[in-house]
């Protein structure tokens, strides 16, 4: 009887220990969680990227956001890739701010680094 206590003692302790540690990172590490909202869909996105080798991932479609990786000298290619896909030409780069052009209609698309190894893409309604 003595050793069912311990036992559940002991494995109350873990439980505590593992919560207080996963809320201390989360306290953390918040900025960079939430700095996209929800981050369930940044999660999979980020998930699709990683584990199944995609290139680009859109992860929210109001506003419309990308999400790719930071790999090699010209990491933003994959991006125009997808919008030529689409139908897009891709005009000229102000900083972060990308122009599309589709016959005359103008597409802004604004770039920036989400973490070391991700950047997002938003494309920004054109009224």
């Amino acid at each position: 009887m003595v050793e069912l206590r311990t036992i559940s003692r002991y494995r109350l302790t873990i439980w505590v220990t593992a919560l207080l540690i996963f809320f201390g990172l989360l306290g953390t590490y918040k900025d960079t969680i939430l700095q996209e909202g929800n981050p369930i869909p940044v999660g999979f996105a980020i998930f699709r990227l990683t584990l199944l080798g995609e290139d680009v991932v859109r992860f929210s479609e109001q506003p419309e956001r990308f999400i790719v990786k930071n790999i090699g000298k010209d990491p933003d290619k994959p991006f125009f890739e997808v919008m030529k896909l689409r139908g897009w030409e891709f005009k000229e780069q102000f900083g972060s701010a990308y122009t599309f052009l589709r016959g005359d209609r103008p597409e802004l698309a604004i770039g920036r680094m989400f973490t070391q190894y991700f950047s997002v893409f938003e494309l920004v309604e054109q009224k």
